[in-house]
């Protein structure tokens, strides 16, 4: 086993880990100095959607499975200016899903999957389920409303006070991560 002091890039997910939903809010503006703990490929001044992308190129994805929306937007922006990550769009969170645990079975390595919280992350269930249960390596990745906007019934709202995407995904496949900022990413990784 590996040490928490060891540089990311040269962390593999262990065998049948369970795929860890990340939580990326819209509220991304937030920026991180320069750290030793941070996303390899993250620099001073990254968005959360930045160093996430950054992470996701280190680790060697070249494709990211997706369902474009409002609480990814961020994401979505920073996707189309990184020319490391190819987005293939899936009409549905479910066909993304398994699109991306399709792709890490098939060889190409760690599957991603992005979707909007709520009820993206619910249609997200059946394929996150799946690969856990095969030990297929895939991240599954959601947004939600900037923290203002969540609240008990607010428009797709996959919070805390909401949908609470976070604790569905954890009673599913036993782990979950939320990152508020670019500096909670180490950690969630």
């Amino acid at each position: 086993m590996r040490s928490a002091e060891e540089p990311l890039a040269h962390r593999s997910p262990p065998p049948n880990a369970a795929p860890a939903l990340q939580t990326v809010p819209q509220t991304v503006p937030q920026t991180v100095p320069q750290t030793a703990g941070q996303t390899p490929g993250q620099t001073a001044g990254q968005t959360v959607a930045q160093a996430l992308l950054a992470g996701l190129a280190a680790w060697g994805l070249r494709h990211v499975f997706m369902v474009p929306g409002q609480q990814i937007d961020p994401l979505n922006q920073a996707l189309s200016r990184d020319v490391r990550l190819q987005p293939i769009v899936a009409n549905h969170e479910l066909a993304a899903g398994y699109m991306a645990d399709g792709y890490a079975r098939a060889g190409g390595g760690i599957g991603a999957c992005l979707a909007i919280g709520g009820p993206g992350a619910a249609n997200l269930v059946g394929a996150a389920v799946a690969a856990k249960a095969d030990g297929s390596p895939v991240l599954f990745v959601t947004g939600l409303p900037p923290a203002a906007a969540q609240a008990p019934g607010a428009f797709q709202d996959g919070g805390p006070l909401g949908a609470n995407d976070g604790a569905v995904m954890a009673a599913a496949l036993g782990a979950s991560s939320a990152c508020a900022s670019a500096g909670d990413l180490p950690a969630a990784w």
